[in-house]
């Protein structure tokens, strides 16, 4: 190409003034067809927020409004990925759903959400398997969301987190 236009995404991890520095740049050419799962989380509905993510919640609101799964895909690819979509299964509880399928541009993203939901029926640690995957023959890495089904404990815990949630 005689000419590249490069647009630099960039954040300052909410420090101010920390700069900016751009050091050993590398283009490289677009594979034809690529899918990146960019995020993932089990969510609740919510009425003012539209869905929550609490990783603790008592055995009867959990049975009470059921856990849905989403995901944001990202297409990395120079072509359109045709009916992306997400999946979610809990093994151990013989759940599997998925979203619907979108046609998605290159360089495009868009968030999933699986049209089936889990409703938990015991007390317990429960792990969802989550991953991307379009009719162009990709897949993304499978990964995983825990949730805790309890006795009464309400809660988010980012006690592991590095966003510095406390």
């Amino acid at each position: 190409s005689t000419s590249v236009t490069i647009r630099i995404t960039w954040s300052d991890d909410t420090n101010w003034a920390s700069g900016f520095a751009v050091d050993d740049i590398v283009i490289n050419p677009l594979p034809d067809y690529a899918i990146n799962l960019i995020d993932k989380q089990h969510v609740f509905p919510s009425q003012y927020f539209g869905a929550t993510s609490y990783n603790d919640v008592p055995l009867t609101q959990a049975s009470a409004t059921a856990y849905n799964f989403m995901g944001t895909l990202k297409n990395l690819g120079l072509n359109s990925l045709d009916s992306a979509r997400l999946y979610a299964s809990i093994t151990s509880e013989g759940f599997s759903s998925e979203s619907f399928g979108i046609n998605t541009l290159s360089l495009g993203q868009d968030t999933f959400y699986c049209n089936d939901v889990f409703t938990a029926s015991a007390l317990g640690t429960y792990t969802a398997d989550i991953y991307g995957e379009s009719e162009n023959d990709i897949t993304t890495p499978t990964e995983s969301v825990s949730f805790n089904v309890t006795e009464f404990d309400y809660s988010r815990d980012y006690a592991g987190s590095s966003s510095d949630y406390t």
